[in-house]
């Protein structure tokens, strides 16, 4: 379920669905909890029993992005059910999307996703506002940046479900069954490294495979393999699979963005 801006209720991967139930049963324990009707009193209900997903006003306020998150959304886009999609009908963890400005913490850098919150176990997902508001953008590199960030938000809500601690690098390759090569300091710290060498070893596929389809099957596969390489290609790189600066799949790369449009497709 998704609070799109402050009271619209969405279904992740499930748009059909409706929830009479799950609003029945939040009403009756804001009620029961005394007092008059509260808005923030029903969601915080709301958020005692279910998982959900936060659009902050900054992400529904820049339309292009809404529209490539409502297609992979609507679309029931596997990887994107299979990340985000996962944070919806099980308890204590919760996904905020966000679109923060072009700050230092954020200087050339598409997107980020936090750490649970240890109060709350609330994730964020924060998104470049010049790459995701940029009208002259192309929302197939959006859909990539959503997809990359929604498969960090996935590890970190796998870990606390297991009862991982989200800092070890060891929970991540327990999980995924993987051993870890790269844990040399070059990469950062060590949990952050261990996400994004699983995801070079275990997701690029997917997320080419769920760019293609969000583009309606323009080209190959091969073609969206150069967005699915983007932000992983310094472990790629260093395990022998890519070359640092992706160059065998620039000129699919450059085809792809040659035939596209910036328009939300």
């Amino acid at each position: 379920m998704a609070l799109n801006g402050k009271n619209a209720l969405v279904e992740v991967c499930n748009p059909n669905v409706t929830t009479p139930q799950m609003l029945h049963d939040a009403i009756a324990a804001t009620c029961a909890s005394g007092g008059s009707f509260n808005e923030g009193r029903f969601f915080d209900k709301l958020g005692e029993k279910f998982d959900y997903i936060i659009e902050d006003p900054s992400f529904s306020a820049c339309p292009k992005l809404k529209c490539v998150f409502d297609k992979l959304n609507d679309n029931a886009n596997k990887l994107f059910c299979n990340t985000m999609g996962n944070f919806i009908g099980t308890p204590d963890f919760g996904l905020k999307l966000q679109v923060v400005p072009n700050s230092e913490q954020m200087s050339g850098i598409d997107g980020a996703t936090t750490r649970p919150d240890p109060n709350t176990g609330l994730i964020t997902m924060k998104l470049n506002e010049t790459f995701v508001c940029e009208e002259d953008n192309y929302p197939v590199k959006m859909a990539g940046t959503l997809l990359h960030e929604a498969i960090h938000a996935e590890m970190y809500r796998k870990a606390l479900e297991n009862g991982l601690n989200f800092l070890d690098p060891d929970s991540y390759a327990e999980i995924w069954d993987v051993n870890l090569e790269l844990k040399h300091p070059d990469f950062g710290k060590p949990y952050s490294a261990a996400q994004h060498e699983i995801m070079a070893k275990e997701f690029v596929d997917d997320i080419a495979n769920a760019l293609f389809i969000f583009n309606n099957q323009k080209l190959t596969v091969e073609h969206y393999k150069f967005i699915a390489w983007s932000g992983l290609s310094q472990y790629g790189s260093h395990l022998g699979f890519v070359s640092y600066y992706i160059d065998e799949f620039a000129d699919k790369h450059q085809e792809l963005i040659s035939s596209s449009t910036t328009a939300c497709p």
